[in-house]
């Protein structure tokens, strides 16, 4: 079989069988981007000698797969050949753990699932150098386990895998804390079945408690977004202790390996940025495998309410990139809020950095919000917008619905969680933006008097960015 007969057979896999293939992978929320022409011919490349070698010894399988197009040899040959190849040649140092701790294959399996194509970088790095642990470690109640399974770590990030067997009468709620007893910084990732945790550290950790409470189900713990009232708040806080069952504790202890002083490392820097709108020092950089900290000094005299910095990166001596760490797009940047006076923001970019010789910071733009526009203020009370530099006037107010003139298509909005004057969070229902820059938004209830509207972005509202040298 030559390479023009592997291609033939390639060319019969269509885009829709090429994403069941991924399906088939438990790849879920796949970017559309994969699957597009140009990257299939580079998954048809580097699938090219594997499949060479594989059909050496399926040709029968092969043949078939060639006369039929899609029958289920394709799952069992170019299927399994598809994953081979794209986690070695995508993430080597991953695939040559996986073989060695089956267990912490599942971690970086759902890890590669929540975030298809955007793998992390410093997660990668930690599973290199082996920096996991397998617990294996389960609390049970009833119908009701909980497993810690395993983590991957180091002093600035750990993921931890953990599988809960549910009881349908049963709800629970998760914390950790530190050796203290002080709650850890965390997220829950994954989904229902393949769960794991991401948790922020600005510490080194002997070890850590899972804690999970346990309730009686209750209609009351149902309700979410625009459904809890004030009075339904208080009464949850006066009857949760009511329908609490228990508490089960998951102690882990860590090894040694994964939290020491020499997994970080920390380089004074003290350079300053020239910028028309800050004054911005670069103080210094921890680094680790998972994460470099860039500590960056704003002094903010120009009345600023937030800045962001695209596209903020390091590049070493290497001309390797080391990008903001975010699960947003690497072309997006952070939003930081600022007081006026000085703030220290902590950019959290990609770790790994091995050799800071004439590292560079570098970004491509500033942008900024000034605090005159920091919200969009709708009078409910009045059917008025309060007058703002942004031209967003009022169309419409109808029962739970308003509909916003936006003017000016550089302006991003806070779309999802709208501060009122009540003091509480309005989520949207529906949000819907037509061509004639007709904003509407659609709300389960409207009892307040002030809508404010969170300016995330003015596009417009940027100065040039930098590219400094770190160490002379």
């Amino acid at each position: 079989m030559d390479d023009k007969d592997i291609f033939n057979i390639l060319d019969n896999i269509n885009d829709n069988d090429l994403e069941c293939l991924m399906n088939d992978l438990y790849i879920e929320n796949i970017n559309e981007d994969f699957v597009n022409n140009e990257i299939k011919e580079k998954i048809k490349k580097k699938l090219n000698i594997k499949i060479e070698n594989e059909s050496r010894n399926n040709k029968k399988t092969i043949n078939n797969i060639k006369k039929n197009r899609w029958v289920k040899g394709v799952s069992g040959i170019v299927a399994a050949i598809l994953i081979f190849s794209l986690t070695i040649n995508f993430f080597p140092s991953v695939a040559y753990a996986l073989e060695k701790v089956p267990i912490i294959n599942k971690l970086v399996q759902i890890v590669k699932m929540d975030k298809p194509y955007k793998y992390d970088k410093g997660f990668e790095n930690l599973i290199e150098n082996e920096k996991y642990q397998e617990i294996n470690k389960t609390v049970k109640y009833g119908n009701t386990e909980f497993t810690v399974n395993a983590i991957v770590a180091d002093n600035s990030k750990m993921w931890i895998s953990y599988d809960v067997k549910e009881d349908p009468n049963i709800l629970w709620n998760i914390e950790f804390y530190n050796t203290n007893n002080e709650p850890l910084n965390w997220i829950d990732k994954g989904n229902r079945d393949k769960r794991y945790a991401e948790i922020d550290l600005n510490e080194k950790l002997e070890d850590f408690k899972m804690v999970i409470t346990l309730f009686k189900d209750n209609e009351l713990f149902h309700k979410v977004g625009n459904e809890i009232t004030k009075e339904d708040f208080s009464k949850y806080l006066e009857e949760i202790e009511k329908y609490k069952i228990t508490s089960l504790d998951v102690l882990v202890e860590l090894d040694e390996s994964i939290f020491n002083d020499s997994l970080t490392k920390e380089y004074k820097v003290e350079k300053n940025i020239s910028s028309d709108i800050a004054n911005i020092k670069i103080e210094k950089i921890e680094a680790s495998l998972s994460r470099t900290k860039v500590y960056l000094n704003v002094e903010n005299n120009n009345n600023l309410a937030k800045i962001s910095f695209k596209n903020l990166r390091l590049m070493d001596n290497d001309n390797n990139i080391y990008f903001e760490a975010s699960d947003k797009s690497i072309f997006d940047e952070v939003i930081y809020n600022l007081e006026n006076g000085k703030n220290i923001i902590v950019a959290e970019l990609y770790g790994g950095i091995s050799n800071i010789e004439n590292l560079k910071l570098i970004c491509d733009k500033i942008s900024y919000v000034k605090n005159e526009d920091k919200y969009i203020t709708v009078d409910l009370a009045n059917k008025l917008v309060k007058d703002n530099n942004l031209g967003i006037t009022l169309k419409n107010i109808e029962e739970n619905t308003v509909v916003l003139n936006v003017p000016k298509s550089n302006v991003v909005l806070n779309d999802h969680s709208i501060l009122s004057d009540n003091g509480d969070m309005k989520f949207t229902k529906v949000i819907s933006k037509n061509p004639e820059n007709e904003w509407l938004y659609e709300f389960d209830n409207l009892s307040c008097d002030k809508l404010y509207f969170e300016v995330l972005e003015i596009k417009d509202n940027n100065v040039d960015g930098f590219d400094v040298k770190l160490f002379e």
